[in-house]
């Protein structure tokens, strides 16, 4: 058993209130409340997209992965001095007073969009450019640099749209591209707030953040080669600090594994709350390191649900060294993330 005396839940309410903004502990396992300090979020920095006033019950527990995303990246703000160079690469203006909060806030809020847009408008569109017609503004011709070129991302986009299709998957193709092509759309068409600024670098971000490693090689022609096996390029926290955060709180907050319930749902058919979860692991944070300790969440899995199983979490935690430039393990349920 380690050391470490900081619960993950205490952790995120105490790194929200160093930007002064309210802890979450409090309505982190009600939907509807979540959603409200999401859209507060939101508002305060001129955003006019909002979680709508009803989600698909499919993704009750999104909105809260969401809130609980982005507390947690401010936990891991200090790691890599991630805080300093998200904040400088991504400098905005002089108005927005804290740089790395806004671009966080932006990324971390709306990463998960794809799985809010309008399904009827685009459950039955599997080719990504008929999708891109039907807008008015094209990221493509925005001139900004993705990691991606956009033959992979339509390549990508086809093929998640299949494979759902035939899982009978509630989710549109990839919800990373399609949230990140329709807010970018959205944002450039409508915002007419002088203080909403949007940087399309960010809806890459998002489109980025849910393509995955191929696990075998292709050749040349293929737009997979460029993830593929033998080509796959590490995500750094140099060179794609906002990206990375992203995929390390992504990867690692916990409840989106454990609590895939509906709200709609009677009290004895839910999962673990989310509040349970949090309360239930421990932290320590450095700029060097991310040391996690599962052992009593284990407890509680074990005691509320026999299906679950605490490597459903910990295992793709430990899988981060493979694809983000991090020397990760997992022994005895004790996480270490450590920087290379």
């Amino acid at each position: 058993m380690s050391n470490i005396n900081n619960t993950l839940m205490n952790s995120v309410d105490n790194a929200l209130k160093k930007y002064n903004l309210s802890p979450i502990s409090s309505i982190i396992n009600d939907k509807e409340e979540c959603k409200k300090y999401i859209n507060r979020l939101l508002n305060m920095f001129g955003h006019f997209i909002y979680y709508k006033k009803y989600l698909p019950e499919e993704y009750d527990y999104r909105i809260k992965h969401i809130l609980f995303s982005f507390g947690l990246g401010l936990v891991f703000a200090d790691f890599a001095d991630l805080t300093k160079k998200i904040g400088e690469r991504y400098w905005i203006d002089n108005k927005i007073k804290d740089n790395f909060l806004y671009v966080w806030l932006t990324v971390c809020l709306y990463h998960d969009f794809g799985y809010y847009v309008d399904h009827k408008k685009y459950s039955n569109i599997s080719n990504l450019s008929n999708i891109i017609n039907s807008l008015e503004c094209n990221i493509f011709m925005s001139g900004a640099l993705s990691r991606y070129s956009p033959e992979l991302y339509h390549k990508y986009y086809a093929d998640r749209y299949k494979a759902n299709k035939k899982n009978g998957d509630f989710e549109i193709g990839d919800h990373g591209i399609l949230g990140g092509i329709v807010l970018y759309d959205l944002i450039n068409r409508e915002s007419s707030c002088e203080y909403c600024y949007f940087d399309e670098n960010l809806c890459f971000c998002i489109m980025e953040h849910n393509i995955w490693e191929q696990k075998k090689d292709y050749p040349l022609s293929s737009p997979y080669h460029w993830i593929d096996k033998s080509n796959f390029v590490k995500i750094d926290s140099q060179k794609e600090p906002l990206l990375f955060l992203l995929s390390l709180v992504d990867t690692i907050e916990p409840t989106k594994k454990f609590s895939q319930y509906k709200d709609s749902e009677s009290s004895s058919n839910k999962s673990i709350f989310p509040k349970t979860i949090a309360k239930s692991i421990k932290i320590n944070v450095t700029n060097k390191s991310i040391i996690i300790d599962g052992n009593e969440l284990e407890k509680v899995i074990k005691k509320r649900d026999k299906t679950l199983k605490i490597c459903d979490w910990t295992t793709p935690v430990k899988d981060l060294s493979s694809w983000v430039e991090v020397n990760s393990s997992v022994d005895n349920n004790i996480i270490k993330i450590i920087l290379n």
